[in-house]
């Protein structure tokens, strides 16, 4: 039993795989269940098994794409919340960002999901990444609130909207990454020092 669901994961992630490939290279809409098939080396049968359209494929992909931050920032929340500091708030997010810059696959998906939930084409995919924007603005937000009873983020800052700027600059270090990556010529360090700029204007003054 435990092999044949291996094997359905590997099957679930070639298709992935293969549908990231075209929807990078041409429109979701021009984009046929057979050339996912092909592509993956599946049939038309074994695509519909895991997923009911290319919507939720979207929907997978995305999930795919952001679970490295969901599960930096869920680790950092669950394990010892007690001990959590600056640091190392920033050693989850820039180890969720080198994932972006350092996976083709995940520039390549980021890509996908910005065009498509930008222009409209998948309304489903809108929402989805509406409630995970939420859901990341409202573990941010918890961090911030342990940020404040720890010290090292100003306690007289509202604390939804300092998530909200947290998470601005992650979005905007993501843009840059995948629209001039130049800007980060020393990679990681300079991310790190981007967060490190961030993360002092927090400070108790």
């Amino acid at each position: 039993m435990r092999r044949s669901k291996e094997e359905a994961e590997a099957t679930r992630e070639r298709i992935l795989d293969a549908a990231e490939q075209h929807f990078a290279s041409q429109s979701i809409a021009k984009t046929r269940m057979e050339d996912i098939a092909k592509t993956a080396g599946v049939t038309r049968g074994a695509i519909y098994w895991h997923f009911k359209n290319k919507e939720e494929m979207l929907g997978a992909l995305n999930q795919r794409l952001i679970m490295p931050m969901e599960s930096a920032m869920n680790g950092l929340l669950e394990n010892n919340p007690d001990d959590i500091d600056a640091e190392k708030i920033q050693q989850a997010i820039l180890s969720s960002l080198q994932h972006i810059a350092e996976s083709k696959s995940a520039e390549q998906v980021s890509r996908v999901m910005i065009r498509y939930a930008l222009c409209g084409e998948s309304e489903i995919l809108r929402e989805r990444i509406i409630r995970n924007r939420e859901g990341n603005i409202d573990r941010l937000k918890r961090l911030v609130e342990i940020g404040k009873r720890r010290g090292f983020i100003c306690p007289a800052l509202p604390d939804f909207q300092t998530a909200v700027h947290i998470h601005t600059h992650i979005m905007g270090i993501i843009h840059q990454l995948l629209s001039a990556p130049q800007a980060y010529p020393n990679g990681a360090a300079d991310i790190k020092f981007s967060l490190n700029c961030l993360f002092s204007g927090l400070e108790p003054r």
